[in-house]
């Protein structure tokens, strides 16, 4: 066999080593093992920590700050809701009071000295109605002495010496009737504060969709660049193995040693590429442990992703997705709570512009004795009834300030619901565009699947024509750096897929359930 034939096998047996070993995205790939690192970036990236998408999520769900934040912001609104609850309470009161009274009586007809003691007790529970008024039922006691001492010359001893005993039952009603009336009014500010209790749940929801949808994208460009760096030394060592190829033919006889000098420009230029899609994956790296709430340090930058690069097309119904969207989107939900608050504070300014028109009534027996046994006869028997009645009317006139609060209200109503009119269009166009995002990927996946298949056969067709002297190394590094740049359009194509996708059921409330991903706390 002469030098040209085994030339020629030598050269057929390089072409087929390397379009076997060019990466198919999608698939997993095995590094080249490398006993001992040349570079620090090298050793970084040997020592990467494997991490599954899962692993991230689950780490950012527990350990990420904003996520903590909205938890405690919904523990400090339950606690507001749980305090304006106290308004149906009931409310104990008791007091007792010791009054001591010892005026003089100079210049009377009989000068001397008064004594009056009195002891007063009363005792009481009240509670606001959720009508606007207030009920109340008491009792009361009071102990009364009196005694005149004269301060004659000739006289020394007690005058007078009287004693009282009364006592009450009695039951209060205040309502009202025009202005106050009412639970929409009376318990508005409860009303409002569960309100905003909801509304901190759905931060909750929105930070966490919004925090998954972060992590997931972060992930997936942290797959992508470590795709890239993998291209980027296949193309390495393509290059690296054409240069061996070249010298060895040069070597022969058959190729002048500068044919050599382009195949070593592109190994120094896909070197540079090699170490900068280093720093790239470091950097997503500490992108992904940034937002998961991961350690940063020594050992702990860059991550090795788990997953690959798949995606299947799925069938998306373009109206379907908007309907999921309007009818389960957080944001739309939060702008609800909020403008069901408006609606309470339009109702309790509108109420405010009517005139006053208050109910008081009250009734209970009086005793007056002075036998203790008497005085509990009496409240016994409602021998001494009383009972009272009263209206109270006022009417502010002009009312200019009740009207300018009610304007105030129903406008910012009003600019709600203009605002959930402008949100939901906002909302169906981010779904479109979502949708188109996600068709045009997957349509990106198949056209760069098959300019992989094609640059392939191409590098093959041009490695064999530099076999018989019929091409050049420009022309084979060519049809490298298109198979390269089919490669990584075809990476970038599943990313954009996987991210759009991701988007999208972040848009119509899917991506917390599609994860296993729970936020709602008790």
């Amino acid at each position: 066999m002469d030098t040209t034939t085994l030339r020629r096998h030598f050269l057929a047996l390089s072409i087929g080593v390397m379009c076997s070993s060019w990466p198919v995205l999608g698939h997993s790939q095995t590094a080249s093992e490398n006993p001992e690192p040349s570079s620090a970036e090298e050793a970084n990236r040997q020592a990467a920590t494997p991490m599954s998408l899962k692993e991230a999520l689950g780490a950012a769900i527990r350990q990420n700050p904003g996520f903590r934040q909205v938890e405690v912001n919904i523990e400090a609104e339950e606690g507001n809701r749980h305090s304006q609850a106290g308004v149906d309470d009931w409310t104990l009161y008791a007091e007792g009071r010791l009054e001591l009274d010892r005026p003089s009586l100079e210049g009377a007809f009989l000068p001397g000295r008064t004594a009056l003691d009195a002891v007063r007790l009363s005792t009481g529970f009240r509670r606001e109605l959720r009508t606007g008024g207030t009920f109340s039922l008491s009792a009361g006691a009071d102990y009364a002495r009196e005694r005149f001492k004269d301060d004659g010359p000739a006289m020394d001893f007690i005058f007078a010496d009287s004693k009282t005993l009364s006592a009450g039952l009695s039951a209060k009603l205040f309502q009202p009737l025009l202005r106050g009336y009412g639970e929409k009014v009376a318990r508005a500010e409860l009303a409002k504060s569960k309100l905003r209790v909801d509304e901190a749940t759905v931060d909750l929801t929105i930070e966490g969709l919004e925090l998954t949808r972060s992590i997931i994208s972060a992930y997936w460009e942290l797959v992508y660049a470590s795709q890239v760096r993998d291209i980027r030394v296949r193309a390495l060592d393509l290059a690296s193995e054409q240069l061996r190829i070249t010298l060895a033919i040069v070597r022969v006889g058959n190729l002048a040693p500068t044919a050599a000098l382009p195949v070593k420009q592109a190994i120094a230029v896909k070197s540079e590429a090699v170490m900068l899609a280093d720093i790239e994956v470091s950097e997503r790296s500490l992108e992904v442990r940034q937002l998961a709430g991961l350690e940063i340090g020594p050992g702990e930058i860059d991550l090795q992703p788990t997953e690959t690069l798949n995606f299947a097309e799925a069938n998306i119904n373009l109206d379907e997705a908007i309907t999921r969207a309007l009818a389960q989107s957080p944001r739309l939900a939060k702008l609800e709570f909020q403008r069901k608050r408006a609606r309470v504070d339009v109702a309790v300014r509108g109420d405010a512009r009517d005139s006053r028109l208050d109910l008081t009534m009250s009734a209970g027996p009086t005793a007056r004795s002075d036998d203790a046994n008497n005085v509990l006869t009496q409240l016994g028997t409602f021998s001494h009834p009383r009972l009272a009645a009263g209206l109270l009317f006022e009417k502010q006139l002009g009312n200019r300030t009740a009207e300018g609060q009610y304007m105030n209200a129903e406008a910012v109503e009003r600019s709600l619901n203009l605002e959930a009119e402008v949100l939901r269009r906002r909302i169906s166009v981010a779904v479109v565009r979502a949708v188109n995002l996600v068709r045009t990927a997957g349509r990106r996946v198949a056209v760069t699947d098959t300019a992989i298949e094609l640059a392939q056969q191409n590098l093959a067709v041009e490695n064999a024509r530099f076999q018989v002297g019929k091409s050049t190394n420009f022309d084979v590094l060519e049809r490298q750096a298109e198979l390269e740049l089919a490669s990584v359009s075809r990476a970038r194509a599943v990313v954009d897929a996987l991210v759009a996708a991701a988007l999208l059921e972040t848009l119509t409330g899917d991506l917390l359930k599609r994860n296993n991903i729970e936020v709602l706390t008790n």
